[in-house]
């Protein structure tokens, strides 16, 4: 009898455990690489809080709040995006988003991420990318990335981080059979990555292996055949990608003669209008932003001025993460958004989560130049889910390392 009971514990605890972590599954899952998928956390994340207190109770929430400077910086930003919602606008995307990660975030027990690897979850998003491949050649889209199932930018930036973070396991890890297991990994993300013809993500991979290389230069692991056999198989795949490669290339240089000949309605084109058109809203409203949607009126009245195409105005955001911030919410919803960025970068520690967490950021950062990364649903979901997890993983070694010193984990909260 006390066995039966003891079990069906057990049980219990295990089926609250997966209940409490499904949205983050969710993310690493590529559920969100479909169309709509990142509607399905606004469905998952209520019903993940009232479990969570129901079971649970409420009482180590604050406590989890109190403790995590992630949080406060996302608390910050939501509060922000609220202002800004009942005044000149928001992207619904990046409110929807703060406000689930927000309400997710803080009744997620800091407990429940123990056990959880982060390259495990590295692994499942990269396969689950796999499966994403086969189904667009099932629906005869494999090759025509305008009619995949999601804005081809998006699975772009996922993947330029997923290769880069599966060489870094390739190349740390002790065990040869994890070693094979990612580097295979790398391969098959590489994939996606080429076949999107995203050029912003393209250059988001090269920033985020340069940055790699640069952190596991004078480390004892990384070698003459680890760098050979990194590029081989980037060139082997290359090779094999070749066509939808040479495509890319040759639009690009022909959207640079078409500028030259004073085209301005190529992708490139579009771009340079639109930051043009963003500079002369930054010049007025340099403080605080004209919003959202006064960013769209302004543009169009650009268009009806001729001094931008209104192909240019038809757009939502400048294309351009950092002018199009500065342009819609000023200095202060600026400053909000970097310190997302700013603050993993100064508090990452150990090996591992510095160098994964700085992949993931210039990766990001790149993106940014010509695209909008923090504005929308999909990146912006995987951004701040992985940097948390990332940042709990820094926090613990970095609660291991004092406490081997004698100092106790209520001073290491409390500094």
């Amino acid at each position: 009898m006390l066995y039966m009971q003891k079990k069906m514990k057990l049980d219990r605890d295990v089926l609250i455990h997966s209940i409490i972590l499904l949205p983050l599954i969710w993310c690493f899952s590529g559920v969100f690489a479909f169309a709509n998928g990142d509607k399905i956390l606004n469905v998952l994340v209520p019903l993940v809080v009232i479990a969570r207190l129901c079971f649970l109770g409420h009482k180590d929430i604050l406590s989890n709040i109190k403790q995590n400077k992630f949080l406060w910086l996302l608390v910050a930003n939501l509060l922000f995006a609220i202002v800004a919602f009942f005044t000149y606008g928001v992207s619904s995307s990046r409110f929807r988003i703060l406000s689930l990660s927000v309400l997710y975030l803080s009744i997620l027990p800091p407990s429940y991420l123990k056990g959880i690897s982060f390259r495990n979850l590295v692994w499942l998003l990269s396969a689950s990318l796999v499966l994403f491949l086969i189904l667009q050649h099932l629906d005869s889209n494999l090759f025509n990335r305008g009619q995949w199932s999601i804005n081809p930018i998006r699975i772009g930036i996922i993947s330029a981080f997923l290769v880069n973070a599966n060489l870094y396991y390739a190349i740390t890890e002790k065990e040869k059979t994890y070693k094979y297991i990612a580097l295979g990994l790398a391969i098959f993300a590489l994939f996606p990555l080429i076949l999107s013809a995203s050029r912003g993500p393209w250059l988001a991979f090269g920033a985020g292996a340069l940055m790699l290389f640069a952190r596991t230069l004078n480390t004892k692991v990384l070698s003459f055949r680890v760098i050979l056999g990194s590029a081989l198989i980037l060139l082997s795949v290359t090779v094999m990608l070749r066509q939808p490669i040479a495509h890319r290339i040759d639009a690009t240089l022909y959207e640079v003669q078409q500028i030259q000949s004073d085209n301005m309605e190529t992708s490139i084109g579009l771009r340079l209008q639109m930051w043009k058109a963003g500079i002369e809203i930054i010049k007025s409203h340099w403080l605080l932003g004209v919003g959202d949607t006064g960013q769209q009126e302004i543009k169009e009245q650009m268009a009806n001025e001729n001094f931008i195409s209104h192909e240019a105005a038809r757009y939502a955001h400048l294309h351009n993460q950092w002018m199009d911030d500065l342009a819609n919410y000023g200095v202060f919803g600026l400053v909000a958004i970097l310190l997302l960025i700013l603050y993993p970068l100064y508090s990452s520690k150990g090996a591992e989560t510095k160098t994964l967490v700085w992949i993931l950021i210039s990766v990001y950062l790149t993106v940014s130049l010509t695209d909008v990364p923090l504005e929308r649903a999909h990146p912006l979901a995987f951004y701040l889910f992985s940097m948390y997890m990332l940042l709990r993983k820094s926090e613990s070694i970095e609660a291991k390392t004092i406490k081997e010193k004698g100092v106790s984990s209520n001073e290491v909260y409390s500094n």
